[in-house]
């Protein structure tokens, strides 16, 4: 069944998106900050939930990484908009996001190939930073440490690009099945 507890938690995140900018609109911010927080604490609860009560599944594998990327193609545009995030960071997040996010359609829908998706540790720990560097910018107007934790979140980012492309392309010619 590929409605469970964990992809719940996960289709919440998404869900929770535009909660938060309505509180904002209305100018909640302790409240937006909580659903921030929770919708944040979501990716790393899905799984916990998933594993221990061994609600894993095809569709969730793919979801999770899904309800990433729209949770950073929303987020860092925003902070983009609220002078919190320069350019050159703006772009590499909608680079990374983008380059991952249609890979699906093109490899699934395109070329009818099927694959897995097994993100590797630094892969998990970038999405982490992404989620951290999100909420504590909303928090905290600290810029100096705010660049150094985009320019740490950067040069990750650049090399798990640098990594996933040609993993895809062995995908795309059935050199391999998974992303890692």
């Amino acid at each position: 069944m590929w409605m469970n507890i964990a992809n719940a938690l996960t289709i919440s995140r998404i869900g929770l998106i535009p909660v938060f900018f309505i509180l904002v609109y209305f100018n909640q911010q302790a409240i937006s900050f909580l659903c921030l927080v929770f919708l944040l604490l979501t990716d790393f609860f899905d799984g916990k939930v998933a594993r221990k009560f061994n609600q894993t599944t095809d569709f969730g594998s793919i979801l999770d990484p899904v309800a990433d990327k729209i949770t950073t193609l929303v987020f860092f545009p925003y902070l983009y908009s609220q002078g919190m995030v320069p350019l050159w960071f703006l772009f590499i997040v909608i680079f990374r996001e983008c380059a991952q996010l249609m890979s699906i359609p093109i490899l699934k829908g395109y070329l009818g190939i099927s694959f897995k998706v097994k993100p590797s540790l630094i892969a998990k720990y970038t999405t982490a930073l992404n989620f951290f560097l999100i909420a504590f910018m909303i928090a905290f107007k600290l810029p100096t440490l705010n660049y150094i934790f985009m320019a740490i979140s950067g040069m990750l980012q650049i090399y798990i690009t640098a990594t996933y492309i040609p993993r895809f392309i062995q995908i795309a010619r059935r050199q391999h099945d998974t992303f890692e």
